[in-house]
């Protein structure tokens, strides 16, 4: 492939979107007025491909061309950026209606995706970038940032593939995400207390804020550059001082949903310059006083000594931060517990192996069971998940495709992280990293099956 084509070739595998130039129903029309179709013999073909694109492209299409056509890749993509500048229809139409039959269907295929702005990524950036540095000697992380960069930025490919950072890309280099280590609160010893600070642990999508002269871009922990349509937290983005990068949580929980985690760099001056995390978190919460910001907001924090307060019962997660370096614990409480029935059992894939999904539920209000979560067989231990199959082939009351409605009579001890709530199931609620505890048999009758009111009042035990 030539190398002027290697950027537009990239731009399509890796999906950047693109805007419509015209709609899928105004090509189906043009397409039934070029080859005086009926409408309904395009739709019997739409029914077999299940594609109105490649529908198109296929009765449109000379397969003659298939595999002798001299028509260049670049060519087509210099002719649509021109009806993309020049926004005029009836040209486009016009070009169109000459193509067609002088195209192969896989040319027509690619142009129909383009001026439809229907294209998916067929391979993810971060596998590109890996794939190019297999290639070549460029740094994949230098090779992954510049391609997210494609979206705002016109790069060649001697741009593309050169070996060091620039000026303008150190600056807008993302800083690696700092992930929280697990541990137990009674087995660490965490030496001097007063270098230690406890804030609570908030699930959300972590983004990162890069402030530079040519706006705000966001870019989430893959490295990829997100988009925010809120436009209060746009503005107050852009009040930041020029050269700032702020780690920024996204919870859409409660109403001041962003939480500033911590700055990597203000106004200039990296993280180590800027002290101490106390003195970075003084440096926000000036500046959001200053600017009298109200949709940003800091973590509040303790010290340590007020961990020793917190009771296990409490079910809160906390994060331990060492205030001079970059040190995370989390602090996760125990698991709670339930007893759910086995309601139903979804086999996947028998023609290798036994493997099967279980629906399991408790009481509603009025004693009747409602599912709740489900439990692949994958979880469960060799013995305990053949035993359960056997049970399950006796115990089918009805069978809906692959799945079964068994009797009542296995229960499961379950344990779960928390609960979340989630309006299109029917209980209104999830459990969050279920495990299988136990299998008991209901007869035995010491342990009986949960209820949603015993567990409701535990939706306000979200980490908001």
């Amino acid at each position: 492939m030539p190398r002027e084509e290697i950027i537009p070739f990239l731009k399509i595998v890796l999906g950047f979107k693109h805007t419509a130039l015209v709609t899928i129903k105004k090509l189906i029309s043009w397409c039934t007025d070029y080859k005086e179709l009926p409408d309904w013999m395009l739709i019997t073909c739409h029914a077999t491909t299940g594609d109105w694109v490649e529908t198109l492209s296929l009765v449109l299409g000379n397969p003659d061309l298939a595999q002798n056509t001299e028509k260049e890749f670049l060519i087509i993509l210099d002719k649509i950026n021109f009806f993309r500048i020049s926004k005029n229809e009836e040209e486009l139409k016009s070009w169109l209606l000459t193509e067609w039959g002088q195209r192969s269907p896989e040319e027509l295929y690619l142009i129909f995706k383009l001026i439809t702005g229907n294209i998916k990524s067929i391979i993810s950036k971060q596998i590109t970038a890996n794939l190019l540095h297999e290639l070549f000697v460029t740094d994949p992380l230098l090779l992954r940032h510049r391609l997210n960069e494609l979206h705002s930025e016109e790069l060649t490919y001697e741009q593309l593939m050169k070996n060091s950072w620039s000026v303008n890309e150190l600056k807008s280099k993302p800083y690696p995400f700092i992930e929280p280590e697990e541990i137990a609160l009674s087995s660490y010893h965490f030496g001097d207390i007063e270098h230690w600070i406890v804030e609570p642990f908030l699930h959300g999508t972590r983004i990162q804020i890069h402030r530079s002269d040519s706006g705000v871009k966001i870019r989430n922990d893959d490295q990829d550059l997100v988009g925010i349509q809120e436009t209060e937290i746009l503005r107050e983005f852009n009040l930041l001082p020029v050269d700032t990068v702020i780690d920024v949580l996204y919870n859409g929980e409660v109403s001041n949903h962003y939480f500033i985690l911590d700055i990597h760099r203000w106004n200039e001056k990296e993280k180590t310059e800027l002290g101490s995390l106390l003195n970075r978190k003084e440096i926000i919460s000036s500046w959001l006083h200053s600017y009298q910001i109200i949709h940003l907001q800091l973590l509040p924090h303790n010290d340590l000594s007020s961990l020793r307060k917190v009771t296990l019962d409490s079910k809160e997660n906390r994060i331990i931060k060492n205030i001079h370096d970059d040190r995370r614990y989390r602090i996760k409480p125990e698991a709670s517990r339930m007893y759910a029935a086995v309601m139903y059992a979804e086999y996947i894939n028998q023609n290798t192996s036994i493997q099967y999904v279980i629906t399991l539920g408790i009481y509603n209000e009025d004693k009747q069971l409602m599912p709740l979560t489900k439990i692949s067989s994958d979880q469960l231990p060799g013995t305990d998940k053949n035993e359960l199959n056997y049970w399950i082939q006796n115990n089918t009351i009805q069978k809906f495709g692959p799945v079964r409605v068994v009797r009542s009579g296995k229960i499961m001890c379950i344990a779960y992280d928390r609960i979340q709530l989630n309006k299109r199931v029917k209980s209104g609620i999830a459990l969050i990293n279920v495990k299988v505890i136990q299998i008991l048999n209901q007869s035995a009758g010491k342990n009986p099956i949960s209820s949603i009111t015993e567990i409701s009042i535990s939706k306000k035990d979200q980490d908001i």
